[in-house]
């Protein structure tokens, strides 16, 4: 590990001794739904909406994405800006990472693939539309996670999926 990442005092606490130790003292003060919902987040890339995080990951009605979003926002492990959200890099490598250790990964994968596929469809038609000089704000900001989701394709063996999101974003 890298020392300015290390803390010089050798009396603190060693949840304080590194930056890993930090998030992963967070990250165990997190309730369950709240720890599942940030592991899965972790596959996103960049900016995501919340509608997103219901799409993909929909949490049980206890506890809806929302609540667990807001509560991961108000632990400091998620940003928020413009009605979008992002991990943090250091929190979504830790997130990851945990995300593979508990088998969850392709699981995950999976269901941003779908979220995607799900969000490009009836790309080329909003580009024709009424509404098409939204379409380009509204698709362009999430052409990082087609990207991730085209390589999920790829690297699972999904062609045909990926045949449909590229069809579904090449509009954009």
């Amino acid at each position: 590990a890298q020392s300015f990442l290390r803390s010089p005092k050798t009396g603190s606490a060693p949840r304080h001794r590194t930056m890993n130790d930090v998030i992963d003292w967070s990250y165990s003060l997190l309730r369950e739904e709240d720890r599942s919902l940030l592991r899965k987040l972790s596959v996103f890339s960049g900016w995501w909406m919340l509608e997103h995080a219901e799409r993909a990951f929909g949490t049980d009605a206890a506890s809806p994405a929302l609540d667990c979003v807001v509560r991961l926002v108000e632990a400091s492990l998620i940003q928020m800006r413009d009605g979008r959200y992002s991990l943090f890099e250091t929190v979504k490598q830790f997130a990851h990472t945990q995300l593979v250790l508990e088998g969850e990964e392709t699981s995950a994968r999976d269901s941003h693939l779908e979220c995607i596929i799900e969000r490009f469809t009836g790309a080329r038609e909003c580009w024709h539309g009424p509404e098409a000089d939204k379409a380009a704000g509204r698709y362009e900001a999430d052409l990082d996670n087609s990207r991730l989701a085209l390589e999920w394709c790829i690297t699972s063996g999904a062609t045909e999926k990926g045949l449909f999101l590229v069809a579904d974003a090449a509009a954009v």
